[in-house]
């Protein structure tokens, strides 16, 4: 997965002012200068750049009644401050055929998980989120730090909230990246 947002801001200015001095007069009696200094004004621009790779975009696990996790590499190269933003289509991981079991049995088919977005980089913070908070409104934060060509993870840590129906469980996680600009905030 790949993102890259449109940021534009100036990079630095350098004045260089003018003055004229006097080292003479030429034959109509004007001054000849004897040295000029002008004013040049730099300016520079570095296009912003923020991209994730993840080097699966599925996670396999095999679900039991007990804790468990998973997690897949990812890669980030970003030349500003990261932020991340992460949703769950279904706030954890739902069985196929949720919601037309009895769940009076002491099984379930619904489990929620924490989620960790963790990038190898000096100064960085780890992003931690549980699944319910992130269904309806994404989650996540700053890494509090520029991840340039960075390796890290995404982890899923569960436990199953009682026994679990047999079957295939899934989820949708959607991760949005952005650089922060220069005022520290996305």
């Amino acid at each position: 997965m790949r993102i890259t947002p449109v940021i534009f801001f100036a990079m630095f200015v350098l004045p260089v002012q003018a003055h004229a001095s006097s080292a003479g007069q030429d034959s109509r009696g004007s001054a000849i200068p004897a040295s000029v200094n002008l004013e040049l004004a730099v300016r520079g621009y570095i296009k912003p750049r923020c991209e994730l790779r993840l080097d699966s975009n599925q996670i396999h696990a095999v679900l039991t009644d007990g804790n468990g996790s998973a997690s897949v590499d990812l890669k980030v190269n970003c030349n500003q401050r990261l932020s991340v933003s992460m949703q769950s289509r279904n706030g954890g991981l739902m069985h196929e055929k949720h919601g037309i079991w009895d769940t009076s049995t002491g099984f379930t088919g619904f489990v929620p998980y924490q989620l960790t977005f963790d990038v190898k980089a000096r100064g960085t913070s780890p992003i931690v989120v549980e699944s319910k908070q992130i269904q309806a409104v994404p989650g996540g934060g700053s890494i509090g730090a520029i991840p340039y060509r960075a390796d890290g993870k995404l982890s899923l840590n569960w436990k199953p909230e009682g026994n679990l129906f047999g079957g295939r469980y899934g989820d949708v996680i959607e991760i949005r990246v952005s650089g922060e600009g220069e005022t520290g905030r996305p």
